[in-house]
């Protein structure tokens, strides 16, 4: 689909958009079954006359969901949740070629961040979709005055969800929100494999380090600790999961994903530690990384 007239928007170069086109193709031949629910949706069109107001990072890959929403019927409307993720050449190929306004420029101040925001909301959006719960924030407090357009939203994320359930608890939520993070298929293809993959390549981005004979102790129990653990395993000799004292106590509560973190090591040691602090010693690790399910949350890591 190609527009002769760019709706609203506000990216750092619209010349971008054929190499935008290009990624965002690129990357959708490794989404099939959103391309699958793409043709039934642009056949049924169920969100046909629906604004929908979606704060995610800018990407190629969300650049596919939007056509998927536009094609389903829906007007949409894209802001960054995150501007140091926003890919500039996929903000301006949604605008010039197919017709979806976004706000969103990499690297972004937080003035313009919410600016963006406000843009977007503009719509008198009918359905959220946010990252982070900012977009809900604001509608429920300098923008209270759209509250009566929006039917429904949803949210990816641990800290908006729980910024959601302290609003609902309040009894401040305005409107029902799905909370996307809590999805199996979410904290399989997201937290274990899609973290598990960006955790190892933002370190060797980090460090510049040679993986090769290094010890790498994952701190954490859960999906996110279990891919980091088995992309580490893929890529080197000796992975380790630390077995906290307390650990059968937490299998109890958590089950097969406890058990699943466990086995994606190659060992499974015993992790203690005094004041919040686990210390490295000649035969442990040479790297230790803390994912959300540690136990130990506070100290040093080294």
């Amino acid at each position: 689909m190609t527009t002769s007239t760019a709706p609203h928007h506000d990216v750092v170069d619209i010349g971008l958009a054929d190499v935008g086109a290009r990624r965002i193709e690129w990357a959708g031949r490794e989404m099939p079954v959103l391309a699958g629910i793409r043709r039934r949706l642009a056949k049924e069109r169920p969100f046909a006359g629906l604004r929908i107001a979606a704060c995610l990072h800018v990407t190629t890959e969300t650049a596919n969901l939007a056509t998927a929403l536009r094609d389903a019927g829906a007007s949409v409307a894209l802001c960054a949740s995150n501007p140091l993720s926003t890919q500039d050449d996929a903000a301006a190929a949604l605008v010039a070629i197919e017709g979806i306004a976004v706000f969103a420029r990499k690297g972004e101040d937080r003035d313009t961040y919410y600016r963006h925001i406000n843009a977007v909301l503009e719509t008198k959006p009918q359905i959220t979709m946010d990252d982070g719960a900012d977009v809900v924030t604001l509608l429920h407090t300098d923008r209270k005055d759209l509250l009566p357009h929006v039917k429904g939203g949803t949210e990816e994320t641990t800290t908006g969800v729980i910024r959601l359930r302290a609003m609902a608890a309040d009894g401040v939520l305005a409107y029902p929100i799905v909370a996307v993070n809590e999805a199996q298929t979410k904290h399989m293809f997201d937290n274990q494999y899609g973290t598990g993959q960006s955790a190892v390549d933002g370190i060797l981005r980090a460090t510049n380090i040679l993986l090769a004979g290094k010890t790498v102790v994952v701190a954490g129990y859960g999906w996110v600790g279990s891919g980091v653990a088995s992309r580490f395993v893929i890529r080197m000799r000796r992975t380790s999961m630390p077995r906290h004292p307390d650990q059968d106590r937490i299998c109890s509560d958590h089950g097969e994903a406890i058990s699943q973190a466990s086995r994606s090591g190659s060992e499974t040691v015993t992790a203690r530690a005094r004041g919040g602090t686990l210390r490295s010693t000649p035969t442990m690790p040479s790297m230790t990384i803390a994912t959300a399910g540690a136990r130990q949350n506070r100290g040093t890591y080294w």
